[in-house]
Order: C-alpha cells, then structure tokens, then sequence
C-alpha cells in the first residue's frame, strides 16, 4: 500500500529496559532490530559506532609523542592543543586582552601521568620562561 512508507521512515521507539519496540508491537533487543530506511541511510552517510570512543587514550599518546619529539621538554604552548586549557590566551583578564595567559594548570595532568617538572629558564635576551621537562621520556643514546 502507499501508507507504507511511513512504516519505513518511523523512528524507533525504546521501552524501559532499552529495548526496541517494533511497530506491530514486539520487543527485540537493540542488536536484534533492524535498522529503518532512514537510520540505514543515516549509517551510511555518517558512519556506525562512537568516534570519539577511545579519544582520551589516543591523545595521552600524542602528548607522549610530542615529548619524546622535543628530547622531553616542552612548553606549555605546544602541551595545549592536547589539554584543552580553560580559557583562551586572548582572554587572560588583563585591561587590553593582548597580553600572556599565565594560567598554565591545564598542564598539571600530564605532568602528573608522565613524571614531569616545572623549570624556569632565562633565554639569551634575559627573560625567563617556564618549561616542563619529563625525564622518564627523554630521548637518550640507546633510544636514537
């Protein structure tokens, strides 16, 4: 019949277990259920599954990789894009807005989950600056 397109296109309805209310009114786990028109073109488009599904443990490693990279001592600026600091640099609270965020925390975390220390350093105009060294990942002879 014509009317049956719209079978088709209902989305599905859960019950209070989680499961899948079929339209004739039969319960079937979610695995079990197959996919409407709608949700299979859907699928396809954008994909199956969670991609954000092992996110976290995907950016440790890239943080890792990034120290080893720098022979284990980074700055904060380049620990950002992986820690999602609070705020924006722009946005540091001084009268102009143009001026350095000093607030570093958001790089607590990765000191914490790879050993790293907090150094100041003076570079060869005078002024000083914070880097975090992570010995347990510096490259050393037998790792080149």
């Amino acid at each position: 019949s014509p009317f049956d397109i719209w079978w088709m296109m209902q989305p599905r309805r859960y019950d209070y277990y989680g499961n899948v209310v079929l339209a004739d009114g039969t319960v079937v786990r979610e695995e079990e259920a197959e996919m409407n028109f709608l949700e299979a073109c859907y699928s396809f488009v954008f994909g199956d599954g969670d991609p954000n599904e092992k996110l976290t443990e995907r950016r440790w490693q890239l943080v890792a990789a990034l120290i080893k990279e720098n022979k284990g001592v980074v700055t904060a600026e380049q620990l950002a894009p992986f820690l999602d600091p609070d705020r924006d640099p722009e946005d540091d609270g001084t009268a102009d807005g143009g001026g350095v965020n000093v607030d570093e925390g958001f790089v607590l975390p990765a000191l914490v989950r790879f050993g790293g220390v907090p150094e100041v350093v003076s570079d060869s105009s005078g002024s000083t600056r914070v880097v975090y060294s992570f010995p347990d990942l510096a490259v050393t002879a037998g790792d080149a």
